[in-house]
């Protein structure tokens, strides 16, 4: 176990650093070692749904959903699998997005949402629980804006600015500084962003996600030269080929 955790930091320094394939690759380490650990299954699921592999990211997540699933019905009341499971399926919404299914994005998202709402009853400030708030909102918004609903969509988007505000005073997570500055980038707050994105350019989070988004707002942000040929191609809508 000792080994399979230092390989997983290792995996998410090089995710967060957007170094996909190596990561994709030790994610796939694990995995022959331990062929049921989901956290790595839901991690390649993410890593390769960057790269433009949807077909391979919906087979890992649905694994992923499945083996985190069975883990909870034997343990109901366990927050990490409902934490594990929820993540999970908000992959799986961000999945259909990315095929163009509003309708299979809906449902993922709200059986997550339904997971997320017991865990944020359960501990209002668990800042775990929080994140996944509102990047559940986020997603509401995206999927709005895809059904032209500008009114939810901004109200969506303004709901995860307002959870993820206050959270952001207590310490530097790159997760939560990623979210709240999509949320305010979604919301053509740019300006306010400039401070955050400083910050994560100092951490060296290059996410594609992300990058996309900035550049999708005409914001520079450094990236190498394979990174930035892999961001031309999901700006022109190559990201949806398996």
């Amino acid at each position: 176990m000792p080994a399979t955790m230092a390989t997983l930091e290792k995996a998410l320094k090089h995710h967060r650093a957007g170094c996909l394939c190596e990561a994709r690759r030790l994610y796939w380490r694990i995995l022959e070692r331990e062929p049921q650990n989901a956290d790595a299954l839901h991690l390649l699921g993410v890593a390769s749904h960057q790269l433009g592999r949807l077909d391979e990211a919906k087979s890992a997540d649905e694994q992923a959903v499945q083996m985190l699933g069975a883990l909870l019905k034997k343990d109901p009341i366990s927050s990490d699998f409902q934490q594990e499971l929820s993540q999970a399926q908000l992959e799986g919404a961000r999945l259909q997005l990315a095929r163009g299914n509003v309708m299979a994005a809906e449902g993922a998202l709200r059986s997550a949402q339904t997971i997320i709402e017991k865990l944020r009853a359960k501990a209002p400030d668990d800042r775990g629980d929080l994140l996944l708030d509102a990047q559940a909102h986020l997603l509401l918004g995206e999927i709005a804006a895809r059904t032209h609903d500008t009114a939810t969509m901004h109200h969506e988007w303004r709901h995860a600015s307002g959870l993820l505000q206050p959270a952001l005073r207590a310490g530097d997570d790159p997760n939560f500084l990623a979210a709240y500055t999509e949320a305010l980038l979604r919301l053509d707050q740019t300006e306010a962003t400039q401070p955050i994105i400083a910050k994560l350019n100092a951490m060296g989070y290059r996410t594609p996600d992300f990058v996309v988004l900035l550049a999708s707002k005409r914001v520079d942000y450094p990236v190498n030269a394979a990174f930035q040929q892999r961001l031309a191609q999901i700006m022109q809508g190559d990201a949806a080929r398996p």
